[in-house]
């Protein structure tokens, strides 16, 4: 008995890392190929008899409930689909019906944590990173299943009519088009809790504004500005930045021309980016370092542009000193 617990702990090694490894990688293989000439071994099958096809599918079973468990770490919506594709195949009838809750229940969740995230992504006009019909099949027979797809359909009437609040000029903000509220009980649920997001969003809008915040705003709605701020974040090279940094105030003044923004309510900073330069001047313990960060920040956007610069910094609480 000793010798065979011996043996069966020998093999947990190669057990984790066939189940956690990347499938297809060197060490994947080595240990699932491990596994396999152990229980082919003559010495194997004389240990442990009769029982040793029995400790072999169990091993194997083993192996699939823990890669299930290290995927639902991952990604519990493909791990449900390759769970109800048998891609888990080792698995028992009775394994089955103990893991199937779990797995539906990590699905489900992780759905509605995207759906949430997704209401945000549909309020400032970007497109779902998901397919909603695949989505809602997971919760057919469930209880659930009618909130979900009416916060679906919620997000796809805020889609449906959201771009015009991103897009109509300033002095047309008042002539924003609202759902009416016709249609079954669920349709005009989904009418009336789009229109509050619409609403939401023109305040949201009016108020950046406002606050100096048209680069800000813009930043959020528009997929270019989006992806050249990406781009000017991860950069590491000074030139490089620069040359983003004028791409990206190109952009800007192109969106503040079609949306009418008021010509002192035009910067190319962010009122956060604004307010994080300021926090660091007002940090800063001597005067020479305050001089470096407005330097540095010239050499980014141009000369040009630093008494607006400035003059944003300022709206933001630049001691006087330094403007």
């Amino acid at each position: 008995t000793e010798t065979r617990t011996v043996e069966l702990k020998s093999m947990e090694p190669d057990i984790f890392k066939a189940a956690t490894s990347q499938e297809g990688s060197v060490e994947h293989k080595i240990a699932t190929d491990n596994l396999i000439k152990k229980f082919a071994s003559p010495e194997f099958k004389e240990l442990f008899g009769a029982k040793a096809k029995m400790i072999e599918f169990q091993t194997w079973e083993g192996v699939d409930v823990l890669k299930i468990g290290a995927d639902l770490s991952k990604d519990p919506i493909r791990t449900l689909d390759n769970f109800n594709n048998n891609v888990y195949k080792n698995l028992s009838a009775e394994t089955k019906i103990k893991l199937q809750s779990k797995i539906e229940l990590a699905a489900q969740q992780k759905i509605s944590s995207d759906l949430k995230q997704d209401e945000v992504r549909a309020s400032l006009g970007l497109e779902p990173q998901f397919n909603a019909n695949e989505y809602l099949k997971v919760f057919e027979g469930f209880e659930s299943y009618d909130a979900i797809k009416l916060q679906i359909d919620i997000n796809d009437k805020v889609r449906g009519a959201i771009q015009q609040v991103h897009t109509a000029k300033e002095e047309d903000l008042s002539n924003i088009k609202f759902y009416k509220l016709e249609g079954s009980g669920a349709e005009i649920l989904a009418k009336r809790k789009a229109n509050t997001i619409i609403r939401s969003a023109i305040e949201q809008r009016q108020t950046a504004i406002n606050n100096g915040d048209a680069a800000g705003y813009i930043s959020k709605i528009d997929p270019n500005i989006i992806a050249l701020d990406e781009k000017i974040s991860t950069s590491q090279d000074a030139n490089t930045q620069k040359e983003l940094i004028k791409e990206k105030k190109l952009l800007l003044d192109q969106k503040f021309n079609e949306l009418n923004i008021p010509l002192n309510k035009r910067f190319y900073m962010s009122q956060s980016q604004a307010q994080s330069i300021v926090g660091n001047i007002k940090n800063a313990e001597r005067w020479e370092e305050q001089e470096q960060i407005l330097n540095g920040i010239e050499e980014l956007y141009g000369k040009e542009d630093m008494p607006d610069i400035i003059r944003h910094l300022a709206l933001e609480g630049m001691p006087l000193a330094n403007q």
